[in-house]
């Protein structure tokens, strides 16, 4: 089975980048592609991946079936300055990524996030091997003494980081490439379809894989996102929208 992992990136992000290869590279289940896409081209980013290709190359013994590599994607999408677009831009080069590999199932990344455990592509590809099942939802740790997913899904209470799909029901449903400003995003939208063209039928593994913004080291989304609000935004809808950021950055899943 061989994983397609989808990570939006910056240069910013590098540092983050590093941690997180060194989790990924560490998986003993070694059939996957990981997919970085930044909005333009980067240098940064491309010599990065050139890099870590040496690196897997040099590491690879005898593999014929098991080739893990890095797949360096960049698209130039219109950017307003608004957090809303930021938004947007991301889920958009999700769903590019999604249409641009052949892989089994996809897994979603963040440059932030941290993996916890070396054979999560093991075990979860062995549980899908015997189920066949279209998603594949297992736990995250939150914070020391919160865990995601929370039962029953529903908004906020589930994050890309939470999940895998099947490439073929991910390129059906599609990544919403537009943001739902009354919920402030549109990631829920896509495991929401996925669980409803499959009649929510999915198998569950009750093991903790990995770390919400674990492995941040760049600056926090919310000062990130600062300096995207036009000046000229009414007021109220200013404060509105930076609130919600920071509430949701501090307490990302808190209604």
């Amino acid at each position: 089975m061989r994983f397609g992992i989808i990570t939006p990136v910056f240069d910013r992000c590098l540092g983050s980048l590093e941690l997180l290869f060194r989790e990924i590279h560490h998986q003993t289940h070694k059939n996957w592609i990981w997919m970085l896409c930044s909005n333009g081209y980067s240098r940064k980013i491309s010599q990065f991946i050139d890099k870590k290709n040496y690196i897997l190359k040099k590491s690879r013994k005898n593999a014929i079936i098991e080739s893990p590599s890095l797949a360096y994607l960049n698209m130039d999408y219109e950017e307003t300055p608004d957090a809303f677009s930021l938004m947007a831009n991301i889920s958009k080069r999700r769903d590019y990524c999604i249409h641009m590999h052949d892989s089994d199932y996809v897994i979603f990344i963040d440059a932030d996030a941290k993996l916890l455990d070396s054979k999560m592509f093991e075990i979860i590809s062995a549980e899908l091997e015997s189920t066949s099942k279209a998603i594949c939802i297992y736990k995250i740790e939150l914070s020391k003494s919160r865990e995601l997913p929370i039962f029953p899904i529903s908004y906020a209470t589930i994050d890309t980081l939470n999940y895998c799909i099947s490439t073929m029901l991910a390129k059906r449903v599609g990544y919403p490439t537009t943001v739902n400003t009354e919920q402030y995003g549109n990631d829920f939208w896509f495991i929401d379809r996925c669980l409803k063209s499959t009649n929510g039928d999915y198998i569950f593994i009750d093991r903790v894989f990995g770390k919400y913004n674990g492995n941040n080291t760049y600056l926090n989304m919310q000062t990130l996102l600062g300096v995207h609000f036009k000046n000229e935004m009414p007021a109220k809808l200013l404060r509105s929208v930076k609130a919600f950021i920071y509430r949701r950055l501090l307490d990302p899943f808190r209604l």
